[in-house]
């Protein structure tokens, strides 16, 4: 379950930095709220790791 929290905070660090900064130049306003969920999803992601898994 450990590997399966690690990939998911990459993949969505990823997302963030590179995908999201892509896709800002088609569409800059749906961007913004993509980012935030994205944030938001990061946020849980860490949480759950550091509370039921062991680092």
């Amino acid at each position: 379950m450990d590997i399966g929290v690690r990939l998911g905070i990459w993949s969505n660090i990823l997302s963030l930095t590179v995908v999201t900064v892509l896709a800002s130049y088609f569409s800059q306003f749906l961007t913004v709220f993509t980012a935030i969920a994205e944030a938001l999803l990061l946020w849980l992601l860490i949480r759950y790791r550091a509370r039921y898994c062991s680092v």
